[in-house]
């Protein structure tokens, strides 16, 4: 903060010991919360970056989804990529109750929760063959066309 930076300047400039005793820590608790901010956006962007990989498979799989016409590999697979976009989910929501004051950073959450939400429902609906907000068929598969 800019507090910190003056404060810092002002015992910089002193010629009492405790006064560069005092800088010293300042510098390693301003190097510290650094460093933790760093890790934390970090592990967003890591988290971020899965959760669009794995929607982006998901979907594409989807997208060529046909009951009885897919192959067990590929069904597996998809299952697998469902779970951990389950997995994923409270990951987000960590990750956006800890986001303080950085707007674009949050709507990046919001997006890849979203993306995870609808291609978790599609999973759903399409394989599983459940009922979603009133709907039971993947009608809703991004980039799908009707036909």
């Amino acid at each position: 903060t800019l507090f910190r930076s003056k404060m810092l300047a002002r015992l910089l400039k002193s010629s009492h010991p405790e006064d560069l005793r005092a800088a010293n820590k300042l510098i390693k608790e301003m190097v510290q919360e650094d460093q933790k901010r760093m890790e934390k956006i970090s592990k967003r962007v890591h988290a971020i970056e899965e959760v669009n990989n794995n929607v982006s498979l998901l979907t594409d799989m989807l997208n060529s989804y046909a009951k009885g016409e897919t192959s067990e590999v590929n069904e597996d697979l998809m299952k697998e990529l469902y779970q951990r976009c389950e997995k994923m989910r409270p990951t987000l929501f960590r990750l956006a109750s800890d986001t303080e004051d950085n707007d674009e950073a949050l709507a990046e959450i919001l997006q890849a929760n979203d993306s995870l939400t609808q291609v978790i429902n599609t999973y759903r609906q399409v394989v599983r063959g459940e009922v979603i907000n009133g709907e039971t068929t993947g009608g809703a598969i991004p980039g799908r066309s009707e036909e």
